[in-house]
């Protein structure tokens, strides 16, 4: 077997008119993923708000009962989110210490049953909570961690994640690239920040009404020769994430997501996503998930056998955070860092 290991060398390595181009493509990319998460968003965020409006009744009567100072909550969630990011996540847990025994007793005093409210919420979410989340023996009440109230639900995928399977065996001729620093290809919206030189993106995305995407980006490019039959991209991202959110009145969503993608132009050839935490929240419901780890992400396709082709390959940190509600109690928090150890090509003739 013939395997080649290198960094990319000059005739793997597309020229700076197709790295230009290749940008180009990504970016019109980045506009159509961010529109059609987008609208996926303000969907289950119109049908939290329906279960905010349906359990606003009862919730109204719990505070009323149990003597909750709804403005002074939301003042202290406001003002954990608001500050510096590197201290948002122990502020939002002083708040959340401070707040949780409190809101627990204003929703005993509903009269409302929560494990409802959190069947309710995991709804919404759909096709968004892992499917091995509903087998049994999965441990799912494990993986909902640090949350208290009537209506919501959160998930820490990131804690259990298990990465793909290696793939198999290689064909009798392989050479494998590593896409080098400093990176020549990415994007960044919003707050969010991505270090071409180190691979390291950062985001803290934070909002109380409305919808959010912030996206940070690094990658590179490489060629595929006309023998190439099939391609492999590989990393090893080391991440970190949380989220939080206090929602009383209102509604809020926070998400922190890794992507793997590999571009052909404005085309996804290949991709992987992993939703490391997602939480949802509609009425009395105050939650924060973290976590860190090694992420390996993959993916694998056929290339045009005779053709010689330039691709991107591109890893991605993206956050979004959404809520809303007539009373606008709702802070939502989605915060991240993601460096890639390495992106590694492996072209199979």
């Amino acid at each position: 077997m013939d395997n080649d290991d290198t960094t990319a060398s000059a005739e793997n390595r597309p020229g700076a008119d197709e790295v230009a181009s290749l940008q180009q493509g990504y970016d019109k990319h980045l506009e159509k993923a961010r529109s059609d998460h987008g609208q996926k968003l303000d969907r289950q965020l119109k049908a939290l708000e329906k279960l905010s409006k349906k359990y606003e009744k009862d919730a109204r009567k719990g505070a009323d009962k149990a003597g909750l100072d709804v403005d002074a909550m939301r003042r202290d969630f406001e003002a954990a989110a608001e500050g510096d990011p590197e201290g948002a996540l122990a502020r939002f847990e002083k708040a959340q210490a401070a707040w949780a025994p409190r809101v627990a007793k204003a929703v005993t005093a509903t009269g409302a049953d929560p494990k409802q409210g959190s069947v309710e919420a995991k709804a919404v979410l759909g096709d968004d909570v892992p499917k091995d989340l509903e087998d049994p023996g999965t441990r799912d009440t494990e993986r909902s961690l640090s949350s208290v109230g009537l209506v919501g639900y959160s998930v820490n995928i990131g804690s259990w994640w298990l990465p793909p399977p290696p793939p198999p065996p290689p064909p009798p001729t392989v050479s494998t690239v590593s896409i080098p620093k400093p990176y020549t290809l990415g994007s960044t919206t919003g707050k969010a920040s991505a270090d071409r030189n180190t691979g390291r993106l950062w985001s803290y995305n934070w909002l109380m009404v409305g919808s959010q995407q912030e996206l940070a980006s690094v990658g590179g490019s490489f060629a595929a020769d006309a023998a190439v039959r099939r391609i492999r991209v590989e990393t090893v991202i080391d991440a970190s994430y949380s989220t939080s959110l206090a929602a009383t009145w209102g509604y809020a969503s926070a998400e922190v997501i890794l992507n793997l993608k590999v571009m052909d132009g404005a085309t996804v050839r290949g991709s992987q996503r992993l939703s490391l935490v997602r939480t949802i929240g509609a009425v009395f419901w105050i939650a924060g998930n973290s976590g860190s780890g090694a992420y390996t992400l993959a993916c694998e396709f056929d290339h045009a056998y005779g053709t010689p082709k330039s691709y991107a390959a591109l890893v991605e940190l993206e956050t979004w955070a959404g809520g809303g509600g007539v009373f606008v109690v709702s802070p939502s928090t989605a915060s991240g860092t993601a460096t890639p150890r390495n992106v590694t090509v492996t072209l199979m003739r």
